[in-house]
């Protein structure tokens, strides 16, 4: 496979003069290195691009959430929801404050599109996500300055950008409305600064940057724990770098603390409590919510108690393997992982990840299964990337003292072939997952026309769906998720909100198959027809008070 003939020495230090033809030639490969850097930086770009043009909306619930309450602030509605996407925290009728449970970092990254972009671009989605896109096309730059400074050399950053720059499973989520991309710049970022939080300016920034990435997900607390545990082991004293830290990450929270304060009566709104009681997913639209109880939980058995924490164990594992690892990566990572065992950057950021693996395993383990997990360690992989790049770096090292690889032809055939296999990987998984990405959005706008069509009010009252936040991004109308307990628990939540029409959609609750399966009138629901999506039959009901 590799030309097995041992490489020419390459003297270096006295006994290799250096002279101007010398300097020359570092000077002109130093150039050639540079501009196939921002070669592959443009073929990166030019990919997420694409990506980013194919997504004509929000994929997936998140991101219509975002995009959604993104909109509204900046069109001066607040940061409110005009849907129930849950009624876990027994709400009151839309419109609503919103972010009670998701962080609003993304939300407010689409504001700030909406209102600087107003008028420039005529699309409204390509107003929200032009901030995710530009950090996108920042991840690659973020990972290569993290591999620099870890390791101080150059061959290893270049592997780090080469890995960065095909980033398998999440590449069609970094330009949408989503955490993805911020974390991962963030996540650099705190990476970046850890070493250097011995002094107290430093650990103001590193407890900022933890307080950041708070503001974009729930497991905030988990990086401020890193951030005083990182500063604590740099620092002397201790307690200076300690009240740094804690000083720039309140300073970056106590405006949202006093907002939630303001919204819900708390700087933490804190029904997620009731999600520890969940016997598995569908709970988080169960109606009404006083049924998640203990004794709920402690009556549904082992089985119940169990089950989903193997199942959310193994989802969580395959994530690590399959997302983090790019299929490829997980050997080159482990051994760069030991290579730097001892530096604080390594330390932490494996503390923070097993934290994160309990926390969405044992304490969630159905919004870990569900892309939880997922989502949390975006904040990692310019970290994971580094590492993994050390990790091959110092194999072709190996092979080249142990085997005798030339070097060039080692680093050309298995390091080059290695890069291209995840490029194909994260072509294949984008062009699957971009297939159906805009499905969703598009089957509700037919939805509202076709009900405007049978004289059904679309925006005049609540609708019941089974993802409230993309049919509000899609119709501009109210929304209420259709609840798991049963017919007469959709009839209660009808009711209450004022729903007027309900689509019981193929992904229904349980609860619902036979009435999905024999459509017809129960109760104050009128049967009014089908529709036949891409994905399946859609019924629709008129609800008569």
């Amino acid at each position: 496979m590799f030309d097995m003939r041992p490489s020419r020495p390459c003297p270096t230090g006295p006994d290799r003069a250096v002279g101007p033809s010398s300097l020359s030639s570092q000077g002109r490969g130093k150039r050639r290195r540079t501009a196939f850097q921002a070669l592959l930086w443009g073929l990166y770009a030019t990919l997420v691009l694409a990506v980013a043009l194919v997504q004509q909306g929000p994929g997936y619930m998140d991101a219509a959430y975002y995009a959604t309450l993104g909109r509204r602030l900046a069109h001066g509605q607040g940061l409110t929801e005009p849907f129930l996407w849950t009624y876990v925290n027994d709400p009151g009728p839309p419109p609503r404050p919103g972010h009670d449970y998701w962080q609003p970092m993304a939300s407010l990254l689409a504001a700030a599109g909406e209102v600087l972009l107003r008028g420039v671009l005529p699309s409204p989605y390509r107003r929200v996500q032009a901030a995710f896109v530009l950090l996108a096309l920042l991840v690659p730059a973020v990972t290569y300055g993290l591999a620099r400074n870890l390791t101080g050399r150059e061959a290893p950053a270049r592997w780090a950008l080469l890995l960065s720059l095909a980033p398998v499973f999440f590449l069609p989520y970094l330009p949408a409305v989503d955490g993805f991309a911020p974390l991962m710049v963030l996540g650099g970022l705190f990476f970046l600064t850890l070493p250097r939080a011995g002094t107290f300016p430093r650990a103001l920034l590193l407890g900022g940057l933890a307080g950041l990435i708070h503001l974009t997900r729930n497991e905030g607390p988990l990086w401020l724990a890193a951030a005083l545990a990182g500063a604590g082991t740099v620092a002397r004293p201790r307690s200076r770098a300690w009240l740094g830290v804690l000083m720039g990450y309140v300073a970056v929270l106590g405006p949202w603390w006093a907002r939630n304060l303001l919204a819900f009566g708390s700087p933490w709104p804190g029904f997620a409590v009731r999600l520890l009681w969940m016997t598995h997913y569908n709970d988080l639209f169960l109606y009404p919510p006083d049924l998640l109880t203990p004794e709920r939980w402690w009556a549904a058995g082992p089985r119940a108690w169990w089950g989903p924490r193997v199942q959310a164990f193994s989802w969580n594992v395959q994530t690590l393997v399959a997302v983090q690892g790019g299929l490829v990566w997980i050997p080159w990572l482990l051994w760069g992982a030991w290579r730097y065992r001892r530096d604080v950057r390594v330390r932490v950021g494996l503390g923070l990840w097993a934290a994160l693996f309990a926390l969405m395993t044992l304490v969630f383990p159905f919004a870990g299964a569900r892309g939880g997990f997922f989502h949390g360690v975006a904040g990692l992989q310019p970290l994971v990337w580094s590492l993994a790049a050390v990790g091959l770096h110092e194999f072709f090292i190996w092979g080249e003292k142990r085997r005798g690889w030339h070097p060039q032809q080692a680093r050309g055939v298995l390091g080059g072939g290695l890069v291209l296999l995840a490029l194909a990987l994260t072509l294949l998984v984008a062009s699957r997952r971009l297939s159906t990405w805009n499905h969703s959005s598009l089957t509700y706008q037919r939805a509202a026309t076709w009900m405007a069509a049978q004289g059904l009010p679309s925006r005049a009252c609540p609708v019941m769906v089974n993802d409230p936040p993309m049919w509000s991004w899609s119709t501009g109308g109210a929304a209420l998720v259709v609840p798991a307990g049963g017919m007469h628990a959709v009839e209660a939540v009808a009711r209450r909100y004022g729903a007027c029409a309900l689509l019981l959609e193929p992904n229904h609750p349980s609860e619902l198959a036979p009435w999905y399966a024999r459509p017809g009138d129960w109760e104050h629901f009128r049967y009014m027809g089908s529709m036949e999506t891409e994905d399946g039959v859609i019924h629709v009901f008129r609800y008569e008070k």
